[in-house]
């Protein structure tokens, strides 16, 4: 009995994120931004977090290549200020 809550459970929270997007979407696209932003840190967070509180050490490394990795989009879109990386900056 409790496997079959649990499915049911499992199946509304399915049908939930994939209508979610749709209906957010009436009220525009800032959402995602606020949404990637937050599960970007999470893992940023989290990554941290094995790296200190598991194994004890402080290694950034993994921080390198974000930023790396966030330097390179900055660089291709100064390149290229009309290209699809314009409709993901902000304006003013």
């Amino acid at each position: 009995m409790k496997r079959r809550f649990a499915w049911a459970g499992l199946l509304l929270v399915a049908v939930t994120l994939a209508v979610l997007p749709f209906a957010l979407a009436q009220a525009g696209t800032s959402w995602v931004r606020i949404t990637n932003l937050a599960i970007l840190y999470t893992l940023l967070a989290l990554g941290l977090n094995i790296v200190v509180g598991f194994a004890g050490l402080l290694d950034l490394g993994y921080i390198a290549f974000y930023a790396v990795g966030a330097y390179a989009y900055a660089a291709s879109c100064w390149a290229r200020p009309r290209s699809s990386c314009a409709a993901t900056t902000s304006r003013s």
